[in-house]
């Protein structure tokens, strides 16, 4: 805006000065032409006077650098100090001559032989009605116009260089106001009245501006918290496949710099269902697959991106379905393991009926063959009440909770567990604690029982089964200690699955559903516990729960004895 108020400035005084300074010199140059004739005039009268006294030889005499004709009425040339009269032609028609002979006095302009002059001629009639003429070459028209042109110019290039300056510091002046205007609050500080519209204006767009500004930082905060925190990967893409966008999530699992983007392409270059999806999505297709990257299951889907009616990108969304994969394949797992389980017990039920009602069975075999029956079918049952129980674990959220004296319940559990150690001459050690705790008395016993069972059914005859609850610093301890053959290292993991057996050399002869230590597990859980098993030195396996302190009640104050009973053995699990 300043070089252009400048640039204006400077060509229209540039302008006036030019125009000015051609007026001045038109209105000199008339002047002096009118300064010319009268003097013209006034060497006219002199000359005049001398012819009136001394006649012809008087002008002969005068040593004028003017030229001087005589002339009569009748035009003819009587006297001329620059050149033989008796050869001039008539000036009766002359302009001047003609003038004076009708008024008494006349002039005129006549180009001369000399480039850029001019002669005048003044001529006046005398009493004795001769003409006297005087004429003048100005010869020096040129010199007169050189000399005004270089004095103007001369004076035209001091007057620009003064505008120069002038019309600097006058756009300086006009722009520094405008310059210093605050563009954030512009009605503060009034300026020049022409701009107080251009003012309003700046002022309602700048409120306009700062309530959208407000609106997207808004919506920018609301995005970028949605994203940074939401745990699914996000990545928009161009119609290049490069990435445009990529949240924490999808940049931590690609391992994209923050800064630096790369294309994903390059990524799952070895996965042409990715690819071959990300094409149809640049096409305006939605897209949807499940894709294995870096020991993980992620559901990936694909949306394009339109602009303008136009496909101009893709959003692809990752999502981490490993857990719910899992969760599934464990469900077909278990669906496979159940419906298996169940028709082994139900294809001896049948066999066995069958032989019966062909009448296939001696009569003394019948009983044999009716108790093989009874035995499957209380297996059945065992299997149905273990699926039972872990569903209630896994669903029932109405289970009914109560304090538990943990004396009382390890001797209910010794007691159920006489008769099969008794079978096997093994002995229960228990070492108890007198405390109380708040838990599912049920399912805190099946717990318990499930692990003494299953140390006793794994342990050799003669040996000793460990139940013992210390009180730790953070925790309560209850460990399940026996004397057998122990767990590989490489099942350790495995024995919680459902429906998994150790031993298998022995897990045809050891009755059980697998699904005790899955039981366990889902019971330690509710409890708000933690369970692992350890391997006792030289041989053997020890299972060990804590519980949070939080949930047992003060220390009683008597001492409970607990001794070993025996009882009825519930159904219990493998190891």
């Amino acid at each position: 805006m300043q070089k252009k108020i400048f640039t204006s400035l400077l060509f229209l005084t540039s302008c006036a000065l030019l125009f000015s300074l051609i007026a001045i010199g038109l209105v000199a140059f008339s002047q002096m032409e009118e300064r010319f004739w009268s003097e013209l005039k006034t060497e006219l009268g002199y000359t005049e006077t001398i012819y009136e006294k001394e006649g012809i030889a008087g002008l002969a005499a005068l040593k004028a650098s003017e030229r001087i004709t005589l002339i009569d009425s009748a035009g003819k040339v009587l006297y001329d100090n620059q050149a033989d009269a008796a050869k001039m032609d008539n000036h009766r028609t002359r302009p001047e001559v003609k003038a004076a002979a009708a008024s008494g006095v006349g002039r005129s302009r006549r180009e001369s032989d000399t480039l850029f002059s001019k002669n005048f001629y003044y001529a006046e009639k005398m009493p004795n009605q001769m003409i006297l003429r005087i004429s003048k070459t100005q010869s020096g028209l040129v010199h007169l116009y050189t000399r005004m042109a270089l004095l103007g110019f001369l004076i035209f290039l001091i007057l620009l260089v003064l505008a120069y300056f002038a019309s600097r510091l006058t756009a300086r002046r006009i722009t520094r106001p405008i310059n210093e205007l605050d563009l954030q609050d512009p009605d503060k500080k009034r300026i020049y009245p022409e701009i107080t519209p251009l003012v309003r204006r700046l002022v309602e767009q700048n409120g306009q501006i700062a309530l959208q500004i407000k609106e997207l930082k808004a919506q920018e905060e609301q995005f970028s918290l949605i994203t940074t925190h939401m745990q699914e990967g996000l990545l928009l893409l161009d119609r290049e496949k490069k990435v445009l966008f990529a949240n924490p999530a999808a940049r931590a699992l690609f391992e994209i710099q923050q800064q630096k983007y790369q294309l994903p392409v390059q990524l799952f270059e070895h996965h042409e269902d990715f690819l071959q999806a990300l094409s149809r999505v640049l096409t305006g297709q939605d897209q949807e697959l499940k894709l294995p990257f870096k020991d993980r299951i992620y559901q990936l889907i694909l949306n394009p991106v339109y602009q303008e009616k136009q496909v101009s990108g893709a959003l692809v969304f990752l999502i981490d379905v490993t857990s719910a994969e899992k969760q599934a394949q464990l469900r077909r797992e278990f669906t496979s393991n159940v419906t298996h389980e169940l028709r082994t017990p139900l294809t001896s039920i049948s066999g066995y009926a069958e032989i019966i009602h062909a009448g296939l069975v001696q009569p003394a075999d019948i009983p044999r063959f009716s108790g093989k029956i009874y035995d499957e079918a209380q297996r059945l049952i065992q299997l149905i009440n273990d699926i039972l129980k872990l569903s209630r674990l896994e669903q029932d959220p109405h289970l009914q909770e109560g304090e538990v004296f943990w004396p009382a319940l390890l001797k209910k559990i010794a007691e159920s567990l006489e008769p099969a150690l008794e079978k096997k001459q093994q002995h229960l050690l228990i070492q108890g604690l007198p405390v109380k705790q708040n838990a599912f008395p049920n399912i805190l016993f099946d717990m318990v029982y499930n692990l003494a069972e299953n140390a006793s059914k794994y342990s050799p005859n003669g040996t000793t089964i460990t139940i013992a609850l210390a009180e730790e610093a953070e925790d309560y301890q209850l460990r399940v200690s026996d004397e057998g053959p122990g767990i590989p290292e490489k099942e350790r993991d495995r024995i919680f699955e459902r429906f998994y057996r150790g031993d298998k050399s022995h897990s045809s002869q050891i009755p059980g559903t697998g699904l005790g230590l899955a039981i366990v597990k889902h019971g330690v859980q509710l409890h708000r516990g933690k369970i692992a098993l350890e391997a006792n030195q030289p041989h053997g396996s020890s299972f060990v729960i804590r519980f949070p302190k939080s949930e047992f009640l003060p220390r009683v104050a008597h001492d409970e004895a607990v001794e070993p009973v025996q009882g009825d053995p519930q159904p219990a699990d493998d190891e």
